[in-house]
């Protein structure tokens, strides 16, 4: 029972430590000079500690692709640049407008209250009635 308990805690231990830190790798080298590389430490021999580098966006690391590959990436990358830029350009033209039509509409609503009565009431109410409401 007590052998039991202690592979459970020494598995448990093991599948923490290996959930935890996925990126150690172990380096040993055994009797005949074999070197191995394991994801834990081996229980007969002391073995060397290895940190893999974490790349923090896979998308930049153009290190496997070919010249060609690369050029295609680049140009990809630039016509998504250009694209944001037209679309944030585009959305501030547009706010622009709405924002001028807005100031329109309260100048008209205020000369509509002045002119009741008047002549050019029509065209105030007409231009508010067809851009405003």
């Amino acid at each position: 029972m007590r052998t039991a308990t202690c592979l459970l805690l020494l598995s448990l231990t093991t599948l923490q430590r290996t959930a935890c830190a996925s990126d150690l790798i172990y380096q040993w080298s055994d009797a005949q000079g074999q070197v191995h590389y394991g994801d834990a430490p081996p229980l007969a021999e002391e073995a060397e500690t290895i940190t893999l580098e974490r790349h923090p966006h896979v998308g930049s690391n153009t290190r496997g692709l070919r010249p060609g590959e690369r050029t295609l990436l680049g140009v990809i990358e630039r016509r998504q640049q250009q694209q944001q830029a037209r679309s944030r350009a585009a959305r501030s033209h547009a706010d622009e407008q709405r924002e001028a039509l807005r100031k329109q509409c309260r100048s008209h609503r205020e000369r509509l209250k002045l002119a009741e009565g008047r002549d050019n009431f029509k065209q105030h109410a007409r231009f508010l009635r067809s851009n405003c409401w």
